[in-house]
Parts: C-alpha cells; structure tokens; sequence
C-alpha cells in the first residue's frame, strides 16, 4: 500500500505562491500587464491549497470573490486594470477569505503608498492634491463620480467649465498608472505574515 503524506509537500505552496506573485510584480513593472497563465497558476495554487492544507473550497472561494468584488469597481472606474483585479482575486482563493480581507486593506494602503511616493518623484504630487480637491467640489455639488470627464490641458493649467456644466474635470494627461501587483504582492505579504 502506497503512503502519501501530503503534509509534508504543504511548505512548498506558499513559495510557489508567492515566487508568481513576484515574478507578476516585476513583468508588471517591466510591461505594464499583468499575465493571464500567471493569475490562472495562482487560482489553481490557491484552490489545491487551501482545499488540501487550508480551510477548504469555499474559503478560497470567498477569499477570491472577495477581491473581485472590492476591486471590481476600481476596474469600472477605470482605476485599475483589469489584471490587477484578476490578480487580487486569485491572491484571495490562496489566502482564504480571512487573509483575504488583510490583504486588500494592505493593497489599498501600500498602494496608496507606492502611489504617492511615484507622484511626489514625478514631480506630480501637487496635482493629485488638486485633483482631491476638484473631487471634493464634485461631490459636494452632488455631482459623484460621474463628473470625472476627461478634458484637454492648455499650458498646464486645468480648465474645468465649471460655469457651463457645473463638473470640474481632471486632465486625461494627468492620470498615471503603476504597477499594482507590487501593491497586491505587498498586501499578501502582509497578511500571511499577518
């Protein structure tokens, strides 16, 4: 009779996991997307783990429909891409629901972190302040999220026709992109160390 303890292969999960999730950071930073047989190892990865190891199916099942909800409306808002959510969903079928949740509170937080730290670099962090505070005025006039239309630049100075439609709008130009598997890979991190 043959005598698999599987126990023993439970330590070489994790490294896998998060071997991907660094290498998925790093093609991120190098070509801005994230690859769709890199997020499809992670959910099989997660899957077999935490069926295998962890708390079964539906943990990381939750844990990924977790993240896909939390970070499905960044995408819609055009503040992620869609890698970056396909990414953080399979991070939370490893992780389970509960790291999950840990995880995407420290991908918010490093990725607000690393965002501000590319802005101030770029020189362009007077202008995220800018645009919090036409966001502010939106949203104060009842206008939501909705008024955020791109609009032209002229000599670097932001023209919001305030007057004609009562939207203040933020320059197309002025919207940057990281790489945001270096924020989800932080936030995992995080959390299973947590």
């Amino acid at each position: 009779m043959l005598d698999i303890n599987l126990s023993s292969y439970g330590d070489y999960f994790p490294v896998a996991f998060f071997s991907l999730l660094f290498f998925s950071a790093l093609y991120d930073l190098k070509f801005h997307k994230i690859k769709n047989s890199i997020v499809l190892f992670i959910f099989i990865l997660g899957f077999t783990y935490q069926i295998l190891f962890g708390k079964g199916f539906f943990t990381s099942f939750f844990g990924a429909l977790i993240g896909f909800a939390i970070f499905l409306p960044a995408y819609i808002f055009k503040i992620t891409g869609a890698g970056d959510v396909k990414l953080i969903a399979a991070t939370g079928s490893f992780l389970g629901f509960d790291n999950a949740l840990i995880s995407i509170l420290a991908t918010l937080i490093a990725g607000g972190i690393f965002g501000a730290a590319i802005m101030l670099v770029n020189g362009r962090l007077y202008q995220l302040i800018e645009d919090f505070y036409f966001a502010i005025l939106n949203f104060q006039n009842g206008l939501g999220v909705s008024a955020f239309k791109i609009q032209h630049r002229n000599n670097h100075s932001l023209q919001t026709h305030h007057e004609k439609s009562g939207q203040y709008k933020i320059p197309e130009k002025r919207v940057q992109k990281f790489p945001y598997a270096i924020a989800i890979a932080t936030g995992a991190f995080i959390a299973w160390k947590y």
